[in-house]
Parts: structure tokens; sequence; C-alpha cells
């Protein structure tokens, strides 16, 4: 069980880092000029709004796989099979909800448009409840 919580805290916490680092270089980027774009491209409109739709659908998605293979993998009789069973499925839910973390940052800081702020606010909500704990993954196995 232990190893279980060891192995989902570093990806949980490689992408609160990654979002960090993400964005205090967004911010001294945008403090020196760096992101000087004409805004009035089409592009830079329809960006957001994509983001916001791709975040939305990855999120579900996440969670969704997720909640379809925890049953499968509850069955599973094998320990080892099952520790590494769920480790790969939780994980790949971290990696879609970080996805739109760490994607909606600078699409933010190139566009200035206020509309990715929800769907990185959204990602990182979908995160909190997805921190691994001992008593989450006690449920999750029927444990």
């Amino acid at each position: 069980m232990n190893e279980i919580v060891k192995a989902l805290n570093v990806k949980y916490y490689l992408i609160y880092t990654l979002t960090i680092v993400l964005t205090f270089a967004g911010y001294f980027l945008d403090y020196h000029d760096f992101f000087r774009i004409n805004c009035n491209v089409s592009l830079f409109n329809i960006l957001p709004i994509v983001v916001v739709a791709v975040s939305v659908v990855l999120i579900v998605a996440g969670f969704v796989l997720f909640e379809l293979k925890k049953k499968s993998i509850a069955t599973i009789e094998n320990q080892w099979e099952r520790n590494r069973t769920y480790i790969r499925y939780a994980g790949y839910r971290l990696y879609l909800i970080g996805i739109c973390i760490l994607i909606g940052i600078p699409v933010f800081y190139v566009t200035k448009n206020s509309i990715t702020l929800y769907s990185i606010g959204l990602a990182a909500v979908a995160l909190i409840l997805s921190k691994p704990s001992e008593s989450k993954i006690e449920n999750d196995l029927n444990i």
C-alpha cells in the first residue's frame, strides 16, 4: 500500500512542480515583454476556447477511464499485479489532468485571455481531488 502512495505522489508532485516552474517562467517572460505577438490573429481568439474544451474532455476522460478500470483492478488476485495496474491507471489520470494545467499556463501567458484560467483552475481542482492517499487506495481496491 505504501509503495502505491509513494509512486503516485512522485507523479502528483512532479505535475505541481512543473506547474510552478511554468508559472514563474511565464511571469518573468511576460514581465520582460517576451510575448509581443499581434493579438488580432484569429488563432489567438480561438486558442483559449479550444484549450478549455480540450481540458474538459481530458479531465472527464481521465476520471471515466480510471473509474472503468478501478472495478476490474480490484478483482485481480495477484497483489503485485494489482498494485502495478492501479499505479498505471491512476498515473494516466494524473497525467491527463496535468496536461491540462501544463498546456493552459503557456496559452494564458501568450494570449492573455482569462478564459484559460478557468481550465487551469478546473484542472487544479481535479488534480487535488485525484491526490493519492491510503484511504482512497484502500477504498478503490476494496481492501
